[in-house]
């Protein structure tokens, strides 16, 4: 087949910081004690002649190429600075202290030592449930199994499709009187189409190898929660 070339980029894809990166590289390209990361350009140097030198050779260059600066965020003459999550300065380099502390509310029950107090306790356990109110209610409802098994027992083609499962007769389908609608026609087919993939969990469920054959009345509400994460512009 060879090699495909995209004319236009593919949704959801954003590659400017991958361009804008190699690109300043390339302009500050040559100059001793100078990087870029992103859009944001170091300059080091081990005294403050060598420091103004590099000042001195960054500024034509970007003049060249037409790039300008943020004044308000330029930094001059600095002994130490922050940047990334950590602390850059002639000692070397540690972590920012004003970052240190910052911890994930999700990692609160792996992190928080046992509590002997009952007040203690009882704000340990607000907590956690805060917690797990905000990963609940941060990610979309699922289908409960109790709703499946209970519409399931209402299909009547998954009920007929269960009963051929179970004997390895599908024969009688045919004489059924659901056989006789074209909905429920198609549906059976569809299902005999792939019968050796369909065995009958313990819950009284349909499955096609792991996953659950979900009745008709659910499949409107298992597509809205499908697309209750999509980030399409169309669907």
């Amino acid at each position: 087949m060879g090699l495909w070339r995209y004319t236009c980029l593919n949704f959801g894809i954003s590659s400017a910081k991958e361009i804008f990166q190699p690109t300043i590289k390339g302009v500050l390209e040559g100059l001793a004690g100078v990087l870029n990361i992103g859009d944001d350009i170091l300059l080091h140097a081990p005294t403050l002649e060598s420091h103004l030198a590099c000042l001195r050779a960054v500024f034509p260059r970007l003049r060249e190429h037409g790039l300008t600066l943020h004044r308000e965020k330029c930094k001059f003459l600095k002994e130490d600075i922050s940047f990334f999550r950590y602390r850059f300065s002639k000692q070397g380099i540690g972590p920012d202290p004003a970052k240190q502390g910052v911890k994930n509310p999700a990692d609160f029950l792996s992190r928080h030592a046992h509590l002997a107090m009952p007040q203690e306790a009882k704000e340990a356990l607000e907590i956690e449930e805060y917690v797990k109110l905000v990963v609940d209610r941060a990610r979309p409802l699922p289908i409960p199994f109790a709703d499946v098994v209970e519409a399931t027992s209402q299909d009547d083609c998954l009920l007929l499709a269960m009963e051929a499962v179970c004997s390895n007769d599908w024969r009688p389908l045919q004489h059924s009187a659901s056989f006789h609608t074209a909905e429920a026609r198609a549906t059976l087919q569809d299902l005999f189409h792939v019968r050796h993939e369909l065995p009958v969990s313990y819950d009284e469920c349909l499955l096609r190898g792991s996953r659950l054959v979900l009745p008709a009345c659910l499949g409107h509400r298992a597509v809205l929660l499908a697309h209750s994460t999509h980030q399409g512009i169309a669907k």
